[in-house]
């Protein structure tokens, strides 16, 4: 058996939980940014791609228009989650993330 990380405890028993002091939430908010607006960049950019145009500068628009746009919403989602749930979920969640683009899950 393996261990589980903190954010599978939390969902096993019921749901993530929140955050426990106004420090917690303001270090989940500045931890949680960060991944989001990650997140957001690349979401961006990968389905700007998709686009086709003579010459590739309309897939050039799209992708800096989709990375713009990805990475503020990311911005906005990652620090308001982060905020709610505290900087401990927030922080075992992006160790998750971070295993996950290691062993290939993403790509």
């Amino acid at each position: 058996m393996r261990e589980l990380s903190v954010v599978e405890l939390d969902i096993v028993s019921g749901g993530l939980s929140s955050a426990t002091s106004l420090q917690d939430s303001l270090e989940g908010a500045s931890n949680f940014s960060s991944l989001g607006v990650f997140a957001g960049v690349a979401e961006g950019w990968a389905t700007g791609g998709y686009v086709k145009s003579i010459f590739g500068l309309g897939t050039l628009i799209a992708r800096i228009g989709g990375a713009v746009i990805g990475g503020t919403t990311g911005f906005i989602v990652g620090s308001a989650l982060g905020f709610i749930f505290g900087q401990s979920n927030s922080a075992g969640f992006q160790q998750q993330v971070r295993n996950a683009l290691g062993t290939g899950v993403f790509g």
